[in-house]
């Protein structure tokens, strides 16, 4: 394929053309009653692109439940001299890392009536707006129940905040600033929503033009220069999604911050990742008939270059026929230079949804956006395991939808493995379901076709990692 068609191509969403039907469906809701007068502040957008991405949709979702209008997000910017420090007060504006004319074009096409505000300086010119916000933490809304950080009950949501906000709003300003807290970054159980929607509404995001052009070119060089073989010969994994690559991909979280969130450690994830190279991944892309002196390349992100070399220098010895390859070694060192640690981020996070297979830690909201993500993508059915059976290949599902209720089956854990409307437009599409869950290897906390997540943690840190997956917007 030539360079510009392909990277026209790849620089697309894994999912395909997006269809905001759902989200139209939700916005013009009988029982959202708008009022653009409510005007809702996200809290800065804190962490990194997992954590950012999910706060900017969980305060979108929340404007939308309450039919009020939104300010547009903004975005704190890390220490470049410490990534530990997330939390500055350096504000970016959502264009920082994302496609602010995208986010706006595609809410104003499929839920118009959700006013978009450019900035707090915007709104503050409006007549009769009070300096002086109200903040809200959904928790502190009458009758409204939590599980952990989640919303019990996200259905009283709308009714709980129109009372609150009477009795808070004694001087009856109008227009009135809500700004939510940062705490709601997990608070949405997206189970709460149809599956067809919980897949789509992610795609009101889209990463900049900054980070999805070097992305592209980096996957053109990737797929130009150490594969070996197209996509369509990827061996042994069969109906292997289209928008997948034949390399392994690994998030190798071993950043400085990683201990200090007490995060799986290097030698419990790298001694994972080694175990499931040689004896799943590698021998199963290697079964293709290639040359014998072919080469698998693994291409492993981290934000800190020293423990790449580190397990690369492992990787030497059991496992020879691996090529690692970096963002460094696919973009030159000017381009890297002129992006900063998050941004470059995200060039890792492009490159691994295109992986075959890839590896991360529980622990990570990076690798379980991935994960999620990549399973919507494929139309895997995802969240909770089945009560069985264990695995259902493509020729053992009859009618081809796929639909097969399990314990939280569905995308997150919603009830339903598909709903009426993804189960009508998919009819004869066959569609795999994950495995149960005593199929895990020791440490494994998550497996599909095509990720999988590690890690060592007691239940409370457990229940954690639960809720995180709970309220992940794929």
């Amino acid at each position: 394929m030539e360079k510009a068609a392909f990277i026209q191509d790849i620089s697309t969403d894994i999912r395909g053309l997006y269809d905001g039907q759902s989200l139209y469906n939700l916005c013009s809701s009988k029982h959202i009653k708008w009022n653009p007068n409510i005007v809702l502040d996200c809290p800065p957008l804190e962490g990194g692109y997992g954590n950012v991405r999910n706060a900017a949709l969980t305060c979108l979702r929340l404007a939308i439940e309450t039919g009020g209008s939104l300010v547009m997000p903004q975005i704190s910017q890390r220490n470049p001299k410490d990534i530990g420090d997330f939390r500055t007060k350096n504000m970016m504006p959502f264009g920082y890392l994302f496609d602010t004319a995208h986010f706006k074009s595609t809410l104003a096409t499929y839920c118009p009536q959700l006013t978009i505000h450019d900035s707090l300086a915007e709104l503050n010119k409006h007549p009769g707006i009070s300096k002086d916000a109200l903040t809200l933490t959904p928790f502190q809304l009458p009758n409204i129940t939590r599980d952990g950080p989640l919303i019990n009950n996200p259905s009283k949501l709308r009714r709980s905040f129109h009372a609150w906000l009477k009795a808070e709003n004694k001087a009856k300003h109008s227009p009135i600033r809500v700004s939510l807290t940062n705490r709601i970054i997990w608070t949405w159980p997206t189970s709460h929503d149809p599956a067809s929607l919980v897949r789509s509404f992610s795609s009101v995001i889209r990463l900049s033009h900054a980070v999805r052009l070097p992305a592209a070119e980096a996957l053109y060089t990737l797929a130009n220069s150490h594969i070996a073989t197209t996509p369509s010969q990827l061996p042994s994994r069969r109906n292997n999604p289209p928008f997948t690559l034949p390399f392994i991909g690994i998030h190798l979280r071993a950043e400085k911050d990683a201990t200090q969130y007490r995060l799986t450690n290097y030698t419990l994830q790298t001694n994972y990742y080694l175990s499931r190279l040689t004896t799943d991944l590698l021998p199963s892309l290697l079964s293709h008939p290639l040359s014998p002196n072919t080469t698998i390349p693994l291409y492993i992100a981290s934000g800190d270059a020293s423990q790449i070399s580190r397990f690369a220098a492992q990787l030497s010895f059991v496992a020879p026929r691996v090529r690692v390859i970096t963002k460094s070694s696919l973009l030159p060192a000017s381009t890297l230079a002129s992006l900063t640690w998050d941004q470059q981020a995200l060039i890792d996070f492009q490159i691994l949804e295109r992986a075959a297979h890839v590896m991360g830690v529980r622990e990570s909201s990076f690798a379980w956006t991935l994960a999620l993500k990549r399973a919507a993508a494929a139309n895997f059915v995802v969240g909770g395991f089945p009560a069985g059976p264990c695995w259902v290949d493509d020729d053992d599902e009859e009618g081809g939808d796929g639909e097969v209720e399990g314990q939280n089956g569905g995308i997150n854990g919603t009830k339903k493995a598909v709903d009426v409307g993804e189960k009508a437009k998919g009819k004869g599409r066959r569609r795999r379901r994950r495995g149960c869950k005593e199929d895990l290897a020791p440490y494994e906390y998550w497996r599909d076709e095509l990720s999988s997540l590690v890690g060592d943690l007691g239940e409370a840190a457990n229940e954690s990692v639960d809720v995180v997956r709970s309220a992940i917007w794929p």
